[in-house]
Parts: C-alpha cells; structure tokens; sequence
C-alpha cells in the first residue's frame, strides 16, 4: 500500500475515531474533538489537518442535531 493511500486510511480513522468519542458518553469538559484536531495539526499533512476535525464536527453534529450556534463552532475550529 503505497503513503497517500494508508494517509488517507489513517484521516478516515481519525474521522470516525472522532466522531465516536464526541457520542459516547464521556467526563464534563473532556474535549475528544480538540484533542483530535491539535493530532490532526501535528501528524497530517496542511490540508487534511484542517478537514479531519471539521469533518467530524459536522458528521457527528448530523447525529446529535443541530443547534443555533453550529456555524460559531465549526468557525472557531476552522
């Protein structure tokens, strides 16, 4: 398997692993997303450092439901 495919393997993991945290119950103030963008940042290339987080805010927001300051969050990890 040749480095940009296994790459894009490891981005839908951590999509996926981001998503499953933010929804399984977890501990007051325990950030899984955060914590998955700042990993994002420091092991992925530019691009894909900045869609892995997003992509599970946004997919993971679908499930739970939207509220009224989404476009503030997502913003804010953009």
């Amino acid at each position: 398997m040749n480095d940009k495919k296994s790459g894009q393997f490891f981005a839908l993991f951590l999509i996926l692993a981001g998503m499953g945290l933010r929804l399984l119950p977890h501990p007051a103030n325990f950030t899984p997303l955060t914590a998955l963008a700042i990993f994002s940042g420091a092991v992925l290339p530019p691009g894909a450092a900045l869609t892995v987080p997003l992509l599970a805010m946004m997919a993971s927001d679908l499930v739970v439901g939207p509220h009224s300051l989404y476009w503030l969050v997502w913003g804010a990890f953009f």
